[in-house]
C-alpha cells in the first residue's frame, strides 16, 4: 500500500491517508492515575461501557494496590486475566502508557484529500481489513 499508493497508515487511532501525516489531539498531563480514557470509536452499549469501565479500574487494582500498612500487593495474574476477558469479550485493547481504551477493530478511515478511484480505496480497504486480521493472529 505504501510502494502502489503512498498510504500511511496509523493503527492507534485507525486512520490512514495518502502520504500525509496526522495529528494526534489531546494531551495526557495531567490526569489522575487508573483514569482510562476511551479512545476511537466502535459502538459499544452504556451496559457494555460500564462493565468495561468497571475491568479496566479492577485491572488498575490489582496492579496497583496499596494496601493500608504500606506494603504493595501486586496481583499480575488477575490484571492479565482481565486483560485477556476485555479482549475476548468486548475487542478492548488497554494502553496503560497513556491510560486510554479502545475497541479493536478493522475499519480505517481515510483523512486527507482522495486523488484515488473508488476501486483503489475499495482495494485498500480490503487489505487494510486482512492486515488487521494478520495482526490479531500473532
Amino acid at each position: 500500500l505504501a510502494e502502489k499508493f503512498d498510504v500511511t497508515i496509523n493503527d492507534r487511532i485507525k486512520l490512514w491517508s495518502i502520504g500525509g501525516l496526522f495529528e494526534e489531539l489531546g494531551d495526557k498531563f495531567g490526569k489522575p492515575k487508573g483514569v482510562y480514557t476511551r479512545k476511537c470509536s466502535g459502538y459499544l452499549s452504556a451496559e457494555d461501557e460500564d462493565a468495561i469501565s468497571k475491568m479496566i479500574s479492577d485491572r488498575y487494582l490489582a496492579k496497583k494496590k496499596d494496601n493500608f500498612d504500606g506494603s504493595r500487593e501486586r496481583n499480575f495474574d488477575v490484571a492479565d486475566e482481565i486483560r485477556d476477558a476485555l479482549m475476548s469479550t468486548y475487542n478492548v485493547q488497554v494502553d496503560d502508557r497513556s491510560n486510554e481504551w479502545r475497541v479493536e477493530r478493522d475499519d480505517y478511515t481515510m483523512v486527507g484529500d482522495n486523488t484515488l478511484s473508488d476501486e483503489d480505496v475499495e482495494y485498500i480497504d480490503s487489505k487494510l481489513v486482512e492486515r488487521f486480521s494478520l495482526k490479531c493472529e500473532r
